[in-house]
């Protein structure tokens, strides 16, 4: 499975994530037992003139999910604004990869979603990826019980650095096509090892030169996350 940033404006595309999402909220209106839900209204040319931002997932070239997000009335709020995936393809994680993906070009803001109240399998998703409940309120006619869910930076962080989970690191810059160098941070066991890693694992906001962040190693001493790294006030750690 494959996502990516997609131009919904291209009315291919638009048609494509219009139709996934015309039968996933066909399903959750069944879920919710809404006789008139508004998501259901939508046409390709609302999808074509909307000013979010989508990411679809591809499944061998078919688009089988999308999650589309806005700015909050607040400078440092997402929005997911919404979040379907085809119901053939459902408990494959697609739902969870799309939101992942989400908090991976947005770590550093208050991520936030609405939801039915009565749409367990949304609610267990989001709670699974750290958002907790913010608010409840009601939508529509029929006084549909909805629940506001937000989710806090947490790529953002001091404190001392864990083995192989959470070492120091520096961005150097790009030498390699695709790929980013880091500097492991001398004094951790690491000597000032260096480690070119793919591009995308590394949120848009940290790729500067000497970026300070965290770094997850696996067994093989790969970089397998990047995260934000505070320093506090008087404190050089490196």
């Amino acid at each position: 499975m494959e996502i990516r940033a997609v131009d919904h404006r291209v009315p291919e595309m638009a048609a494509r994530i219009h139709a996934v999402q015309i039968a996933a909220y066909a399903q959750e209106a069944e879920l919710l037992g809404a006789v008139s839900f508004p998501p259901l209204r939508r046409s390709v040319l609302d999808v074509q003139r909307s000013n979010e931002t989508f990411f679809a997932a591809f499944d061998q070239g078919e688009l089988v999910g999308s999650v589309s997000v806005e700015p909050g009335e607040v400078s440092d709020e997402i929005w997911i604004s919404s979040l379907t995936v085809d119901p053939g393809h459902h408990r494959r994680g697609i739902g969870r990869a799309l939101v992942a993906s989400v908090l991976h070009h947005y770590p550093l803001g208050i991520v936030c979603v609405s939801t039915g109240a009565r749409n367990a399998p949304a609610l267990a998703l989001y709670a699974e990826a750290g958002f907790v409940e913010h608010a409840r309120r009601t939508v529509g006619a029929e006084a549909l019980p909805l629940v506001v869910l937000r989710r806090k930076a947490v790529e953002d962080e001091g404190g001392q650095p864990n083995g192989f989970e959470k070492v120091p690191a520096i961005v150097f810059g790009h030498l390699l096509p695709g790929e980013l160098r880091v500097i492991l941070a001398p004094g951790h066991g690491m000597g000032g090892a260096t480690r070119d890693i793919p591009l995308e694992l590394v949120p848009t906001p940290l790729r500067l030169p000497n970026t300070r962040i965290w770094v997850r190693l696996n067994e093989e001493f790969e970089v397998v996350r990047v995260w934000r790294r505070t320093v506090a006030m008087g404190h050089e750690p490196d």
